[in-house]
């Protein structure tokens, strides 16, 4: 299904936003490590994982990266294959702005819980 526009009267709390997976590799481990300067960081997964998520409901639109939160539950193994979910988990008005909050859940393929991330983002800001 190809993406729709994001119009904020239109969003449904709860809301699938669809899944993906991929292969945890060697070189994906050291790359993420190399780009944050950190040799001891564990968890590669999950970065821009909600906005991919986001990208694959809803056609990109401006807006600003209010906040995000994370949830580390164990760290993931090379060579398994993670699989993120995304969902809609609230929308909201404050001062007269819009927004709304997607999760992104990752599990790998025995089942095991990686992590979750929540992003808020701000729609419309310039």
């Amino acid at each position: 299904m190809a993406p729709k526009e994001l119009v904020f009267e239109d969003v449904q709390v709860g809301e699938d936003l669809g899944s993906f997976e991929y292969l945890l590799t060697e070189d994906k481990m050291d790359y993420y490590k190399d780009v944050v300067k950190y040799a001891d960081a564990c968890f590669p997964i999950a970065a821009k994982d909600y906005l991919k998520v986001l990208h694959m409901a809803y056609e990109p639109r401006i807006g600003l990266n209010a906040r995000i939160e994370a949830e580390y539950y164990n760290p993931p193994k090379i060579g398994k294959r993670i699989r993120v979910v995304g969902k809609m988990v609230d929308k909201y008005v404050k001062r007269d702005h819009q927004f709304i909050v997607v999760e992104a859940d990752s599990v790998d393929e025995d089942g095991t819980h990686i992590m979750r991330n929540r992003a808020y983002f701000r729609l419309g800001a310039k």
